[in-house]
């Protein structure tokens, strides 16, 4: 296609929406006044928001939207009603999809509320590793987003083995590169090292600021007691979960992480880095290559 055509169609597909979302967040923001709280994710990415976000978006209270990216859209001059909109919406479609199938695994409870509600208490986006990056880059953000939105913003932390999320770092970036396979150059991780800690940092900065209304959830612990954990991020959210909600979410959740550090082969040397970085930070130091 004629790159001068694309940027036609791309502009055209963004004032389309805009307009839609302008007009229908208006006609109805009555549906959205009971809101009291946004959700919203920060950590890093192939750490389990995913699995997170589509339990919450199965409360019938909540509605979450899969990497819509609300920053973003907040920096193109969308309104909160806009917002609001197009998230519910995001959460629909994604409901649509095939078993709600994302990244391979899928994320479909039944007989919950996922892409409906019965009434929207807590409304989010799940965008957690760019998000990390965005207010890394620009901290003024923050502000930003809670004087545009107008909701006290409470924040989800999703912590898992920094060996698993690198090696998944390094697997899907060679994956896109079609040169992905279990023999891959151990120095391919070096890179993803850095993506890691660039997260790492801009997560620490954030948790330094004492105003933030933020909860940390350990991958693990989820997967190990995901009712009991579950029930904790729900009663941060400001809401109540029934046991049948729990239930039926708690029985999509996989038996044990998977141990992705396996896929390739860590030297000792990287594994003494990631080690060495990673004590730095107190909300790392439970994990270690082997454990």
């Amino acid at each position: 296609m004629n790159y001068f055509i694309y940027r036609i169609l791309r502009k055209t597909r963004f004032i389309l929406a805009y307009v839609h979302s302008f007009a229908m967040g208006w006609v109805k923001r009555e549906q959205y006044s009971h809101i009291k709280n946004f959700c919203m994710f920060i950590g890093y990415p192939r750490s389990g928001h995913s699995l997170i976000a589509a339990l919450l978006d199965a409360h019938p209270e909540v509605v979450m939207g899969m990497e819509w990216g609300v920053i973003p859209h907040l920096e193109m001059g969308y309104n909160k009603n806009q917002i609001i909109h197009s998230l519910v919406n995001n959460s629909r479609q994604f409901r649509k999809k095939e078993n709600n199938t994302w990244t391979g695994y899928s994320y479909r409870v039944e007989g919950q509320w996922q892409g409906c509600y019965q009434q929207i208490r807590v409304i989010g986006d799940k965008l957690g590793g760019r998000t990390s990056l965005l207010i890394q880059e620009d901290p003024s953000v923050i502000e930003r987003m809670k004087k545009s939105l107008g909701y006290p913003i409470k924040w989800i932390h999703v912590i898992r083995n920094p060996f698993d999320i690198i090696t998944t770092m390094t697997r899907r970036r060679l994956e896109k590169q079609n040169a992905w396979s279990e023999n891959a150059d151990p120095e391919e991780l070096i890179s993803s090292i850095s993506a890691y800690f660039k997260r790492v940092e801009a997560v620490s900065w954030f948790r330094g600021k004492s105003q933030q209304d933020i909860i940390d959830v350990y991958h693990e612990d989820f997967i190990a007691c995901p009712e009991k954990e579950l029930k904790r991020l729900i009663e941060f959210l400001g809401l109540d979960a029934s046991p049948d909600y729990l239930a039926s979410c708690s029985s999509i959740v996989y038996e044990k992480p998977h141990r992705s550090r396996e896929l390739i082969r860590w030297t000792p040397e990287l594994i003494q880095q990631v080690e060495e970085r990673k004590n730095l930070y107190e909300f790392l130091k439970r994990y270690h290559y082997d454990s």
